[in-house]
């Protein structure tokens, strides 16, 4: 199976906010906007996973220059693509992008009860910084994880 991870093109968007839409409450129109403002801009990172025409993966990584540090806000992948090393590739790639922003650290929020995220995450070489009560407008807690690219 050859996929192909690359920068999201605008003809991408509308497969990305349904992935978004599958996983978030979210309006799907916010989604969209939030998605058309921000591809272009350089402090972020927006990379789909397309195999053959079909897009199956979808994530963005923003740097925040205030505190030196990178956030992953989505990294999803089609759920029958799971475990086949797409969502590592992204990450790899979100490594190299937060690294020539000159990020100290990349971090991520999940569900404290998503055990595979976390599990997916920790095997990528992230660690738990710590946890946010009452973070997810369901009322769910997350679980903050960190990657150190100072050692990496």
């Amino acid at each position: 199976m050859i996929v192909r991870v690359r920068k999201l093109k605008k003809d991408d968007i509308p497969s990305c906010v349904s992935m978004v839409a599958n996983i978030s409450a979210g309006p799907r129109e916010v989604t969209k906007r939030y998605i058309e403002s921000n591809f272009k801009d350089e402090n972020y990172l927006m990379l789909v996973a397309q195999k053959d025409e079909n897009i199956i993966g979808f994530s963005t990584v923003v740097y925040e220059g205030w505190n030196n540090a990178a956030w992953i806000e989505w990294m999803i992948v089609h759920k029958s693509y799971r475990g086949k090393g797409i969502g590592s590739k992204m990450i790899k790639k979100s490594i190299v992008f937060s690294k020539e922003k000159k990020a100290r650290k990349l971090f991520v929020d999940t569900g404290i009860k998503d055990r595979k995220a976390i599990k997916f995450y920790k095997k990528n070489g992230f660690k738990k910084h710590g946890n946010i009560k009452d973070y997810y407008i369901d009322g769910d807690d997350a679980i903050v994880l960190g990657l150190d690219l100072i050692s990496v």
